[in-house]
Formats: C-alpha cells, sequence, structure tokens
C-alpha cells in the first residue's frame, strides 16, 4: 500500500511538472526579452520599490489607480 501511495505521488509531481513545463514554454513565446537572473541585492531592491497595498475593494479599480499614479 505505501508503493501505491508514493507511486501516485510520484505520478502527481510529474503530471505537475509537465503541465509547469507547458506553462513556462507558453509564458516565454509571450516574452519581448531575453529572461534574467537578479543576485540578492537586486532582488531585495525590487522588493522595497513595491508597496504592500491594502484595499476594501476589489484589485482591479486599485491596480488601475496604481498604474495611473
Amino acid at each position: 500500500m505505501v508503493y501505491l501511495i508514493t507511486l501516485r505521488a510520484t505520478e502527481a509531481i510529474c503530471t505537475a511538472a509537465k503541465v509547469d513545463s507547458i506553462r513556462a514554454a507558453f509564458e516565454a513565446e509571450l516574452m519581448n526579452q531575453a529572461p534574467y537572473r537578479l543576485d540578492q541585492i537586486r532582488r531585495d531592491a525590487v522588493l522595497e520599490a513595491i508597496p504592500e497595498v491594502e484595499a476594501e475593494v476589489p484589485p482591479e479599480p486599485v491596480m488601475g489607480d496604481f498604474k495611473a499614479g
């Protein structure tokens, strides 16, 4: 019984990996620049530049206002 659970878990991981690779390939086609990696200093700078917003309205109007500002 343990073997079956392990096998099913492995199948689920393989299926999820296939879906992730399909999604990654699709999103790569949409990119207009080559992907790049940020080192820790640059990642921290990006995270600091993104403000955390709390609102009592749906996210769409907030994002619209945020982009307009």
